[in-house]
């Protein structure tokens, strides 16, 4: 190294002083551009291919001398380069974001706030039986951790309370939502309905938004046309795909496929809502995470030929839920890390966000072109969520000095679940995990601190202090949990997935920002998100 380098090396020296390089931010290129993300300030910046080794370099390595080691590029262009990274650095305040010490959010600030006026929403468990045995069902795989079935059904007293405790706790909030969820909920749809009726008499003056996960087979007139009354009650039909499809998974306690069934109970459902059928039915099919293009294909298809679908129809897609496991840390892009990237970028691996991110593409191609119309799309509203993600990022001329946890809800706010005996649970979706309170004695502020925010706090950032993409992260409690308390090695290679997701989102948002930056522009801005 000649001494034309040392101002530069003395640069990169200073910069991670206090920290890896890797974690100040992330090359990417799409087909036609090379890219650098900024962590402290998000800014994205357009590079060429010689600054883009180097930083790259400098990332994998955290040594200065490894650009030395870059294959045909001159001493000139080095320092060409360099000089552009250092006239940035000084001008834009690159690649210096501050130490991570601690993780913020409304569940540290607004905690107190948050449980005694803006509760949100709970999640009835209005019986733990259910009609069907699913074959990947959490509730009898016994490895999963989740309850096995059971024939509890919830008491409308437990109910009354918890919807008492909802209201007298949301007085910030102009609206609520309670959802019903089982097992099979309408197994127990007099405890459904009475809840409505009790809402509806007792607080008229409170917007409540009503929501059901159901498998659809229970469903008959009384119960189609009843639902279709309620103001603002939304359905969730899970729904695998065709009569092969679904019925491979989806039975019924005697082995039977549930596919006509539950087809039975949509048309019901639809012919009840009429024209509200889009807005107030929507679906969920769980899939295989081997499944390929060509499945995905004909899932679309099969949705489409659903005869009230639209291209506003909400379609949801969720992979099979499996056990949560401990892995060892391995650090930020491991050799175990990088293999799930270089599956990722295989044809048929991960295929949701491929499916989705072509269908998009295509559409925007077509878009000019005569009679062209917009078809439903599965996945197509998810992918849109992670772009706008993206689009919406923390974006700063300065570096920020806050690190939040971007993911989590207020634990206890938005989303408590209240099992058959009135236990109180972080949401419906977490496993196993530490009870937050009970109907009878309320939320218990001390273990919602002490499990979701201290504990949780204390642990992710030994791990998350390393990450470049830790404003960009939307994950949750999840897989963090054991009944008794945390267990952050669940995470670890959810957060390794995560990441190459993120760098897959921000290829594809950058991606579609070169080649169709008006269409792009006009999707990201009629979705909305709360």
């Amino acid at each position: 190294m000649t001494e034309v380098f040392n101002p530069y090396k003395e640069l990169f020296n200073r910069i991670i002083k206090d920290c890896k390089f890797s974690r100040l931010g992330r090359v990417f290129k799409t087909d036609m551009n090379y890219y650098f993300y900024d962590v402290g300030t998000g800014k994205v910046f357009q590079v060429d291919n010689i600054l883009y080794d180097i930083l790259q370099a400098l990332s994998i390595t955290n040594k200065f001398d490894s650009i030395f080691t870059l294959r045909k590029t001159s001493e000139s262009e080095l320092i060409n380069a360099l000089e552009q990274l250092k006239e940035v650095i000084e001008n834009e305040n690159i690649l210096q974001a501050p130490p991570v010490n601690e993780l913020t959010g409304n569940s540290v600030v607004n905690l107190d706030q948050a449980l005694d006026s803006s509760l949100e929403q709970i999640t009835l468990e209005v019986t733990e039986s259910c009609n069907m045995r699913c074959k990947y069902c959490i509730y009898h795989s016994s490895d999963i951790g989740f309850r096995n079935f059971g024939e509890a059904n919830m008491s409308f007293d437990i109910a009354k309370i918890a919807i008492d405790e909802l209201m007298n706790k949301s007085q910030g909030m102009k609206e609520v939502s309670i959802g019903f969820y089982g097992g099979e909920p309408l197994l127990n749809f007099g405890l459904i309905k009475n809840c409505i009726n009790y809402c509806q008499e007792e607080y008229k003056d409170k917007k409540i938004y009503y929501t059901m996960t159901t498998n659809a087979t229970l469903i008959d007139k009384e119960i189609a046309n009843f639902i279709s009354t309620i103001d603002n009650f939304s359905i969730t039909v899970s729904l695998d795909g065709s009569k092969e499809v679904h019925d491979k998974h989806r039975v019924l306690m005697n082995g039977k496929g549930s596919f006509i069934d539950t087809m039975n109970g949509v048309k019901l459902l639809s012919n009840a809502f009429g024209d509200k059928v889009n807005e107030y039915i929507s679906f969920n099919a769980v899939i295989d995470d081997n499944v390929d293009l060509d499945y995905m294909k004909a899932l679309n298809e099969f949705f489409s030929s659903i005869e009230w679908t639209t291209p506003d129809t909400t379609i949801t897609l969720s992979y099979i839920l499996k056990e949560d496991r401990d892995v060892e840390y391995l650090g930020i892009d491991s050799e175990r890390e990088q293999n799930i990237r270089e599956k990722n970028k295989q044809k048929n691996h991960s295929v949701l966000d491929k499916f989705s991110f072509q269908r998009l593409v295509e559409q925007f191609e077509n878009q000019d072109k005569n009679n062209s119309k917009s078809k439903l799309e599965i996945g197509k509203g998810a992918l849109v969520q992670e772009l706008n993600f993206i689009h919406n990022r923390i974006l700063n001329d300065e570096p920020v000095n806050q690190y939040k946890m971007n993911g989590c809800c207020v634990p206890g706010s938005r989303r408590t679940y209240v099992t058959v005996k009135g236990e109180y649970l972080l949401c419906e979706r977490i496993g196993p995990c530490p009870s937050i309170g009970d109907v009878f004695n309320g939320l218990d502020k001390n273990k919602i601190r002490k499990h979701y925010v201290e504990d949780f706090r204390n642990e992710s950032v030994k791990y998350c202090k390393d990450c470049w993409a830790i404003h960009l992260c939307s994950l949750c409690y999840m897989s963090c949990y054991k009944e008794d308390g945390i267990n952050i090695s669940y995470r670890h290679q959810k957060c390794e997935l995560n990441r190459a997701s993120i760098e897959e989102d921000l290829i594809r948002y950058h991606y579609l920002l070169e080649k169709y930056p008006e269409e792009f522009e006009t999707l990201l801005n009629s979705y909305t998100y709360s």
